[in-house]
């Protein structure tokens, strides 16, 4: 996936709870890119297969990003969905979202860390562009 300064970039997250047991407070924090803001308003949760989907509102903290406390039923998923935008000042290469699941009071590591990489791009426009010409100095 490619993106360019002041794109928005959607994400989507599925949390599964492997075990046989239900897990009580478990948040799940993303850390952002560099450069890269949330879209208020963007995130959104739904227990699959086919549960309704509910806005939430994260607690932003930097880029650091952190759902509030669920409880996850055994063998239960979960689709969490949101939007970035890409930052004006980022500059060209691969940015890496990072999420992990935690337990809420201990912030004990339940799952590995997911990742998900965009490369930005330069704009053909606004950031390959060469002035030709001859410059005159009367």
């Amino acid at each position: 996936l490619t993106v360019k300064k002041g794109e928005l970039v959607p994400y989507v997250v599925t949390a599964r709870n492997t075990r046989q047991v239900a897990i009580a407070d478990v948040v799940l924090v993303d850390t952002v890119p560099p450069g890269f803001k949330y879209v208020a308003g963007s995130l959104t949760v739904q227990r699959l297969p086919n549960g309704p989907v509910e806005s939430v509102v994260p607690v932003v903290d930097g880029r650091r990003l952190t759902l509030p406390p669920r409880a996850f039923g055994p063998g239960e998923t979960l689709r969490v969905a949101m939007v970035l935008g890409v930052g004006t000042g980022v500059g060209e290469g691969v940015y890496v979202n990072q999420v992990i699941a935690q337990q809420a009071a201990s912030q004990a590591a339940l799952s590995r860390l997911a990742t998900a990489s965009v490369r930005v791009v330069p704009d053909a426009l606004f950031d390959c562009t060469d002035v030709i010409g001859k410059v005159y100095d009367d």
